[in-house]
């Protein structure tokens, strides 16, 4: 990691910035909005959306898509709406042209909108932009520590894959305007295709998988977990 990338990761984490209705993109070359809301019938909101694409379309956005939160949750109903755009720019310009307050009634009635925040990867995803079922993680690290930090998250990744778990891979993220909620935290996604290959990951290592120390190494940089999640995600819309 360059000395100008860690910088602008300490300066993101440091100062204030916008948001969305929105979370997507498959490198770190992109950016996301998320749009966390209270949605007790999430099929019904998630159907939504699918029927409303022209929306996403004004908006700009490359993917969209939703991620529900299964275990750990906040609140009743906690799900939020992402959003992937080319860049920061992109997805701060969404943002700032779509009040989700305003919302229309069919989407209004759905949901109870919480809090939005835009995100920058800094770390690519493995193996592009797969949403499905994820272990989400919100984690406080030093900075000293985050080139290596990077560095052991690809290791294990392909770790986990050379062991047969192909569809696993790791994203990383720091938070741009996401308040008291994100600040001053990084979130870990790690993706697997759905909750059995997620689970079988850890049936894995508790049977002593030799991929274990790729996993300490990781553990080791860490200083402190805030919090852990289980999601399941997927996507509604796409420009292409």
């Amino acid at each position: 990691m360059s000395i100008f990338v860690k910088w602008l990761v300490g300066f993101f984490l440091l100062i204030p910035f916008a948001h969305s209705d929105d979370h997507g993109s498959s490198s770190n070359t992109g950016a996301f909005t998320t749009f966390f809301v209270s949605a007790i019938d999430h099929e019904a909101y998630i159907n939504e959306m699918k029927a409303n694409q022209d929306l996403f379309k004004s908006m700009g956005t490359s993917a969209a898509g939703f991620c529900r939160t299964m275990t750990g949750q906040d609140f009743r109903g906690q799900m939020f709406v992402w959003n992937a755009y080319e860049n920061v720019s992109s997805a701060l310009v969404a943002s700032s042209s779509y009040d989700p307050e305003k919302a229309p009634s069919e989407f209004a009635k759905l949901r109870e909108p919480k809090y939005s925040a835009a995100w920058k990867p800094i770390k690519p995803f493995g193996i592009g932009l797969n949403p499905g079922y994820e272990r989400v993680q919100r984690l406080k690290i030093s900075p000293s520590n985050m080139e290596a930090f990077i560095v052991a998250l690809s290791k294990f990744e392909q770790a986990i894959r050379s062991a047969g778990h192909e569809s696993f891979q790791n994203a990383l993220f720091v938070p741009l305007g996401g308040g008291t909620n994100e600040v001053g935290t990084y979130m870990l996604r790690s993706i697997t295709s759905d909750a059995e290959a997620h689970g079988k990951i850890f049936d894995d290592y508790f049977a002593g998988a030799s991929w274990a120390p790729a996993y300490f190494e990781v553990a080791g940089l860490i200083d402190e977990v805030v919090s852990d999640n289980f999601e399941q995600c997927g996507m509604i819309y796409s420009a292409e």
